[in-house]
Order: C-alpha cells, then sequence, then structure tokens
C-alpha cells in the first residue's frame, strides 16, 4: 500500500490499519503532507514526535476492531485547551 497516494477516509484508513499499516506510518505521512501542503502556516503548533509518541504507542496496543475511529488523524482547534500545549 503506497501512504503516499491514499486518500485518508475512514474506510481507506480502517482498511490500511487491517492491512498492517501502523499509526505511526499513518501520522508521519500526515505530517510529511503538512510540511509540504500550500497551507502549513494555518497550523499554530505541530506535535513533535517525542509528543505525539505517548499516544502513538497507547493507540497500537489497542484493537483496531474495538475502536472506530482508530488513527484518524485529527487537529485540535485553538480554543480548546491540551495540557502542556501552547494555545
Amino acid at each position: 500500500m503506497e501512504l503516499q497516494t491514499l486518500i485518508l477516509t475512514l474506510k481507506n484508513l480502517q482498511d490500511a490499519y487491517q492491512n498492517g499499516v501502523s499509526v505511526f506510518e499513518v501520522i508521519a505521512e500526515v505530517k510529511r503532507r503538512m510540511m509540504n501542503g500550500q497551507d502549513n502556516p494555518i497550523w499554530i503548533y505541530q506535535l513533535n514526535d517525542e509528543q505525539l509518541a505517548p499516544y502513538l504507542n497507547r493507540l497500537a496496543s489497542l484493537s483496531i476492531d474495538a475502536l472506530p475511529l482508530y488513527g484518524v488523524p485529527f487537529a485540535i482547534k485553538d480554543n480548546i485547551d491540551l495540557a502542556g500545549i501552547p494555545t
């Protein structure tokens, strides 16, 4: 499966995870797209790999089948606080 061409729909992500793609690989691809995109300046803050690691490690230890939104990348709007992250 070519992550570079994967369209990030819920169904496509679920299929990718069921076929052995890791959440680490998907997030790396999303970050690559964010850095290469025209809209990169819209991000106030992006978590670095060290900050993402605890979330990704926990997610990787859970069942894909038990979580309908397993591994779906998302952004936190600037009016919602995440502990330890500038808003």
